[in-house]
This record gives C-alpha cells, sequence and structure tokens, in this order.
C-alpha cells in the first residue's frame, strides 16, 4: 500500500463557565513524496505538533481572557490565596 496523503483535524471545545462553549479547530494535510513513506512515524509526530501548536495560538487570547478576569475576581483575597488560586488556573503548585 503506498500512501500519498494524510489528513488530520484536531478540535478543542472551552466551555466558559456560562453554559456556552468556544471551540477552536486546525486542518493539516501532508501529500507525501517519494520516498517519505520510510520516515511516516517522524511526519506524523510533526503533523501532529504542528496542529496541537496552531490549536494553542488560537486560544491564547480566550486564556489570557480568563485569567483576567479570575484575577480581577480574586483582588481582594488575601495575597496567599490568590496565589494559590492562579498556580490551579495554571495546573501548578504555589507554595
Amino acid at each position: 500500500m503506498i500512501v500519498k496523503e494524510v489528513e488530520i483535524t484536531i478540535k478543542r471545545t472551552v466551555p466558559t463557565g456560562d453554559y456556552a462553549n468556544v471551540s477552536y479547530s486546525t486542518r493539516v494535510l501532508v501529500e507525501f513524496q517519494a520516498g517519505d513513506t520510510e520516515r511516516m512515524d517522524e511526519i506524523m509526530r510533526a503533523v501532529w505538533d504542528t496542529g496541537n501548536r496552531n490549536i494553542r495560538v488560537q486560544m491564547a487570547p480566550f486564556v489570557k481572557g480568563q485569567r483576567a478576569q479570575v484575577e480581577g475576581i480574586i483582588l481582594g483575597l488575601p495575597e496567599e490565596f490568590q496565589a494559590q488560586l492562579l498556580a490551579q488556573l495554571e495546573g501548578t503548585d504555589a507554595d
């Protein structure tokens, strides 16, 4: 079997917190040249990485806005609580 092209579609849906969602998607199409089939694993990893990077770039303004909204909400809390909440938002631990 000879593979001539591969297309992937990546979709991400992010809940906005108000019973709505924001959706992002990207499609990547790769046309193979002679000899590329030996490197198919490497090429497919690169295609997948490219698609995921594209989604992250698309999502960046939304995520930045969400962070600003959270920062505004927690502004009156003690600083140690603010640090803990922001760390949870980013998926890290604050000590």
